[in-house]
């Protein structure tokens, strides 16, 4: 078994229920990844547009700065 065709990764070694724990577990983890990811930019793009602080043209390379 191979993640993305690349990684070898290890079968799960006939435990069905550690593979679905575990399955559940990279499930949620995920989604709360997510929900932090769009936190992080609302945060980000609230500030530029409402406090015009320059937040972002501070992040973003001089070449974007025109489409800020």
């Amino acid at each position: 078994m191979r993640a993305g065709g690349i990684v070898p990764i290890a079968p799960p070694l006939s435990l069905p229920q550690a593979h679905a724990i575990v399955g559940w577990v990279h499930v949620y983890q995920f989604y709360a990844l997510a929900l932090i990811v769009l936190a992080h930019a609302s945060f980000h793009i609230w500030r530029h547009l409402h406090l015009g602080d320059n937040a972002l043209r501070i992040m973003f390379p001089k070449v974007l700065h025109r489409y800020l």
